[in-house]
């Protein structure tokens, strides 16, 4: 069966710091659900599967399946304008449907809150704030993603139904479905698992807040098992009725649905197709190998791509401080760690991440020098590179005002702008986003800014005064003179090799490249 082959990638990939959960099911039957790394580091409890992991934007897909059960009982429709149901609503979104915000077709921004998944919030705080908030695109024209816009369906959900969003989601869900592991952060449900996050430090979602910030768009926990009896019925032929889940995004009866962010390292996904009866859930909490990474690289194995085996860790007979330090080729450098067990290398040039993916990619290239661009016109007082790169949800003086206030505050903080260095631009935790690190150097110091990219636009900033570097890996030893890294996507694994002499060779796809330590 797929799950075996399934079980031998990531039982490999456990040894380079995978923790999560993962059921397979080929053809209606499960034939992989099991846990990997740890639940809790501070214990050694491992991760099994029934481990519960926080969800993060795949609680959507249960507040789209509310509202398309409030249609089924006669509650709404989805073509009903939300002015209908919430009497608050302005002039400006007064036409906006429901239907539109189930499709992020509504034109509400992205966020409605100032500092993270974990502010304090309530109801009509956050309906005050997504009604008030200036619409970022026409109804109905774009396709822009909102958390606040599922945050307005959930506020639908209570106003008609007269429960809590919790409430009819367990009663009209999760209680019908059998999804007893399946809860709301804040609550203390049996096998939770833990995760580094930006509240409590390392700790499980039943410590969390869990305010309007988050619901309806995120906020909920599950197992995998649980995440399976949903797929099955919301892509099945009883649970919902053919009108409503034409409607959905269950109707292609293909699909990835994917969740994490930025203030915990929890990631999930399910993949589904209806034609083949496959479905994925991956739930992850750790940063490395997400639980979206791990899900399309299980689709591109069942496509036939040759994804390898992580090599075994082994003893090694090289020393990781040993061989710290820097090596050079052709004037490009990369740094040498020891890490634990392995070491680090670290590259501070588009050359150098090169060399680590054993590539030349134009896209990488290409992202540097828009950025490298972006960042002069702004020093010119041009905005528009920028508001483009930003996805064009702000506004032309918007962007300007925000970045012309953060250059304000660089300059007033790190005395006149001197010069940018571009560290180059490399794979991100996800496959589909890259990430540019640049460095804008100041008379009194420099600081480091990373562009995450997604789909052209930028998608997160990172901001720090500590050094950023390009691209960094952490290999293991695979060998007496040999260590490996392995990531998820091309390519999959990068090896190094130190010889008696402190040479270093780098070997990634079928490429090589010899660095000689300096010093």
């Amino acid at each position: 069966p797929f799950g075996d082959q399934v079980d031998v990638l990531l039982t490999g990939l456990e040894q380079y710091g995978y923790a999560g959960s993962v059921l397979v099911a080929e053809d209606g039957h499960i034939t992989l659900n099991e846990g990997y790394g740890l639940a809790n580091r501070e214990h050694s409890r491992p991760n099994a599967a029934d481990t519960v992991y926080d969800i993060g934007s795949i609680t959507k897909l249960f507040t789209q399946t509310a509202i398309l059960k409030m249609e089924m009982e006669g509650l709404l429709k989805t073509e009903d304008p939300i002015s209908q149901y919430l009497v608050e609503t302005p002039p400006d979104k007064a036409d906006i449907t429901i239907q539109q915000i189930l499709e992020m077709r509504g034109g509400f921004a992205e966020y409605h809150d100032d500092t993270g998944d974990f502010q304090l919030m309530t109801r009509d705080q956050a309906l005050r704030r997504i009604l008030n908030t200036p619409l970022v695109a026409v109804p109905g024209t774009e396709d822009l993603y909102s958390n606040s816009g599922y945050t307005l369906l959930a506020i639908l959900i209570e106003v008609v139904s007269g429960k809590s969003y919790q409430d009819y989601v367990r009663q009209t869900i999760l209680e019908p479905l059998g999804m007893e592991s399946t809860g709301f952060v804040g609550e203390d449900l049996p096998n939770l698992a833990y995760t580094r996050n930006s509240y409590d430090g390392y700790g499980t979602p039943a410590g969390w807040p869990y305010s309007w910030v988050l619901v309806g768009n995120g906020g909920m926990v599950a197992t995998t098992e649980d995440l399976y009896r949903f797929a099955q019925a919301v892509i099945g032929d009883e649970f919902l009725s053919e009108a409503v889940k034409a409607k959905s995004v269950f109707a292609s009866g293909y699909g990835l649905a994917a969740g994490g962010g930025s203030d915990t390292d929890f990631s999930a996904a399910i993949f589904y197709d209806v034609t083949s009866g496959s479905v994925f859930v991956s739930l992850s909490n750790q940063v490395l190998y997400s639980g979206e990474a791990v899900a399309l690289t299980l689709y591109d194995m069942l496509d036939g791509a040759d994804v390898p085996v992580p090599p075994d860790v082994v003893d090694s007979a090289v020393e990781p401080n040993s061989v710290a330090g820097t090596y050079i080729r052709d004037g490009d450098t990369l740094q040498v760690s020891a890490e634990g067990e392995g070491v680090r290398v670290d590259a501070t040039s588009q050359a150098g991440i090169d060399v680590l993916l054993g590539s030349e990619d134009d896209e990488l290239v290409a992202l540097s020098e828009l950025t490298l661009q972006i960042q002069a016109d702004i020093r010119a007082g041009d905005y528009t590179l920028m508001q483009a790169a930003l996805g064009g949800d702000l506004s032309l003086e918007q962007v300007q005002a925000e970045e012309g206030a953060f250059w304000e505050r660089l300059v007033s903080n790190n005395g006149a702008f001197q010069s940018i260095d571009i560290l180059g631009t490399a794979p991100s935790d996800s496959l589909y986003s890259f990430s540019t690190t640049f460095r804008l150097n100041f008379e009194q110091g420099s600081v480091y800014i990373r562009w995450v990219w997604e789909d052209g636009t930028i998608a997160d900033i990172r901001v720090s005064n500590e050094p950023l570097m390009g691209y960094s890996l952490t290999f293991l030893p695979t060998g007496e003179q040999t260590f490996a890294a392995y990531r998820l996507g091309e390519p999959y694994l990068t090896t190094l090799t130190f010889d008696a002499v402190g040479n270093l060779t780098v070997s990634a796809r079928d490429k090589e490249a010899q660095f000689e330590k300096m010093g």
